[in-house]
């Protein structure tokens, strides 16, 4: 470390004859984080100035620096940054609103990778898909957008607005196999899909780009015909105090199932979730140890189950097309928001193998 410092040292009274020589040159701005990514743990990084830029190692990992502006300004600071390997790293900090690249990827030497668009609604949650475990997450303007991993399923991220608004923000993602993903987020109450699969491509080690899964067909019934179907699935339900919970309806269409969940509230105090969370696992688990399960991402959503007190809502979920054995069910797992770690009121259904695989085509009703 009294190394590292050293170098740090003489690398600073060099300064700006260094700079001049070395320096490379990142656009920062106020509404996105721009993620600097390294082969080894940074051990330093300081700001020239910190009066116009924020800069701050991120708190899973020191292989990654974030920096965002604190609003725009003219003229420039640098950012000094020295790896453990003693490798040092010079850049100059220039403002624009609107940055041609969110992520200066040292650790394979990428700096032009544009960040993909999100749209993301405030009643729909959209879920990202990603090949390995999220280690590194980042929302620029958490006071526009709500967001995180699922403790469940590590390598799902769950995003969504807190209000519909006009302002763009962004999203950072570090997986454990070092891809790293940016995203712009716009507020759009309709969007297209809910569903993003960041998953890696198998063709070697090129990373996959993000691709929106739409999964619609002509004749298909909608989320909102399938939600105002009448209830035709009564056996499988669940209670804790006065709050019950029923999956309304089971139906097949093509390759595409759908689910309809009620939730009744009849206690006096308000019931919030982030929705039901799915997952498919062995019927009878022959040793302790044996918690192998496969989880299941819905392909879109419509409604929510949070439901004030005296009150009930549902949601309708559709996903891929899903088939079990005799030997598997699908568990459907509700939790309460903020009380995910320590229980709290949180529900859990179980299909048989019979409840999906002879699900019926919805009939609209009359």
């Amino acid at each position: 470390m009294k190394k590292i410092l050293l170098i740090a040292g003489m690398f600073l009274a060099m300064g700006p004859s260094l700079l001049a020589q070395d320096r490379d040159t990142v656009y920062v701005s106020h509404r996105y984080t721009t993620s600097f990514y390294f082969p080894t743990n940074a051990v330093f990084a300081k700001l020239s100035s910190e009066e116009n830029v924020f800069s701050a190692f991120a708190k899973e990992t020191n292989e990654v620096i974030y920096t965002r502006a604190r609003g725009p300004f003219e003229g420039s600071c640098s950012l000094t940054v020295i790896e453990a390997s003693g490798k040092p790293h010079t850049y100059v900090l220039l403002y624009r609103e609107n940055p041609p690249t969110l992520l200066i990827d040292e650790k394979n030497d990428r700096k032009d990778i544009r960040p993909d668009t999100l749209r993301i609604s405030s009643g729909l949650m959209t879920t990202l898909l990603f090949s390995t475990e999220i280690v590194a997450s980042d929302l620029s303007r958490r006071r526009l957008v709500v967001g995180d991993a699922i403790k469940e399923s590590p390598n799902v991220f769950n995003v969504m607005a807190r209000e519909p608004h006009d302002e763009t923000s962004s999203l950072s993602i570090l997986e454990e196999s070092g891809d790293f993903h940016t995203y712009i987020l716009v507020s759009d109450e309709n969007p297209s899909s809910l569903l993003v699969d960041a998953r890696t491509k198998t063709d070697g080690n090129t990373r996959g780009n993000a691709s929106v899964s739409v999964m619609r067909y002509d004749d298909a019934p909608s989320l909102t015909d399938v939600h105002s179907l009448p209830q035709g699935v009564f056996h499988i339900a669940t209670r804790h105090g006065r709050i019950s919970v029923v999956v309304e309806n089971i139906f097949t269409y093509s390759d595409i199932m759908y689910m309809t969940i009620r939730l009744d509230n009849r206690s006096g105090v308000s019931y919030e979730t982030d929705g039901a969370i799915f997952t498919v696992e062995k019927r009878r688990k022959l040793r302790r140890q044996d918690d192998n399960k496969m989880n299941v991402v819905p392909s879109s959503r419509y409604k929510g189950l949070s439901a004030p007190a005296g009150g009930s809502n549902k949601v309708t979920y559709s996903f891929k097309k899903l088939t079990l054995n005799k030997e598997q069910v699908m568990v459907v797992k509700i939790y309460e928001k903020g009380y995910e770690d320590i229980g709290g009121r949180s529900f859990i259904l179980k299909l048989s193998p019979s409840d999906i695989n002879l699900a019926e085509r919805p009939v609209k009703s009359k």
